[in-house]
């Protein structure tokens, strides 16, 4: 016993080492450079009613969520430094979450090395700078898979675990309009053939799927109001897209965006975190097997679910181009799945004559 709240309270030292680098690092310089022009089109917005700001957010293409908390921030204290606290932490948030999820299948150093990179991250760092709903939407995207592996795993508790996913999800849509809904439904995707193929905890998964519908429902008459006021997806406001139109945008599909935003949310690790992403499949599939853990694979669909999906969807409904950062999703997905893969590479070692030396040149 003694042992065990030795290991728990290095732990709770060391992660809140690591968010109070991540918070300084984001807090530093935060208003050296005044609120550039897609910040002040938001913060335009922050003088108005609760209510008007749904339409105005809308008519920016965004959901309110973001645009409400600004609304009361600006309330209180106007400054831009105030104005850009909020995705700071959340920034913040995110390194911890990082760490909290990956901590189920790596070891500490493994955890606390992931949690690093996350802090120092040029993309998360950037992000968590902006009073933009960047930093809000990959908060909520790893608080959702936060919560959605403690009900999978959940013996008791059920009904209050289902309610906090469901809010968690409800919120997450609400953070930005297209990713946020790809995640959402790539995931409730992925749910459902849990339901059909696992043999374990089957409520656990049912009560998880009908909370995430339940907040796509939720969710409806908002993107309503965003395709209604805004005509960057559909032009026509309609939802139109048949198998004509499928056909169409697959065979002039242009896989380049993926790349380019995989470059610009990972670097300067690109190529390190590719090697381990992709060795993470391999592993994922190992470990789904061996140990009945389907939570990783599930991240490695909705990862690569998300991405084609969002870019079938953005190719097919608009000219505009695609900016990395929309892909919430893509970083904290790989950075994850690329612990987990590095962990596993390292257990491997175990079984070599010389660890320490192969560890070494891993680590290398």
């Amino acid at each position: 016993m003694r042992n065990i709240l030795k290991t728990d309270c290095r732990m709770m030292i060391l992660y809140g080492s690591i968010c109070l680098l991540a918070l300084g690092l984001r807090l530093h310089h935060l208003d050296a450079e005044s609120l550039f022009m897609d910040e002040l089109l938001q913060v335009a917005y922050y003088f108005n009613s609760f209510k008007q700001l749904v339409i105005d957010a809308a008519s920016q293409a965004q959901p309110p969520l973001d645009y409400w908390i600004g609304h009361i921030i600006h309330n209180f204290y106007g400054t831009d430094f105030a104005l850009r606290l909020p995705a700071a932490l959340f920034g913040t948030g995110t390194v911890l979450l990082v760490m909290l999820l990956l901590s189920k299948w790596a070891s500490l150093p493994v955890t606390i090395g992931t949690g690093i990179i996350a802090a120092f991250s040029p993309f998360f760092l950037y992000y968590s700078q902006e009073a933009r709903p960047y930093a809000i939407a990959i908060f909520f995207f790893l608080l959702l898979l936060y919560v959605l592996r403690r009900l999978l795993a959940a013996q008791k508790a059920l009904l209050g675990n289902t309610c906090l996913l469901l809010l968690v999800a409800t919120a997450f849509l609400h953070t930005r309009s297209l990713s946020p809904l790809v995640v959402t439904c790539i995931l409730s995707a992925g749910l459902s053939l849990l339901l059909l193929f696992r043999q374990q905890r089957r409520k656990n998964v049912g009560l998880a799927l009908a909370a995430m519908l339940s907040a796509v429902v939720l969710y409806l008459p908002n993107l309503k109001i965003v395709l209604a006021r805004n005509a960057k997806y559909i032009p026509d406001t309609r939802m139109h897209f048949g198998w004509e139109d499928l056909s169409a945008t697959l065979f002039r599909f242009d896989p380049f965006p993926i790349w380019q935003t995989f470059v610009v949310q990972t670097e300067p690790l690109t190529f390190p975190l590719l090697a381990l992403l992709l060795l993470a499949l391999v592993m994922v599939i190992r470990k789904s097997r061996q140990e009945k853990d389907g939570f990783p694979l599930l991240i490695f669909f909705v990862l690569t679910g998300s991405v084609l999906l969002e870019q079938i969807v953005f190719q097919a409904k608009t000219d505009m181009p695609f900016r990395p950062p929309y892909a919430i999703y893509l970083l904290p997905s790989v950075l994850l799945l690329a612990g987990l893969g590095f962990q596993q590479l390292l257990d491997l070692t175990h079984t070599m004559r010389s660890p320490r030396y192969t560890r070494f040149i891993i680590f290398l």
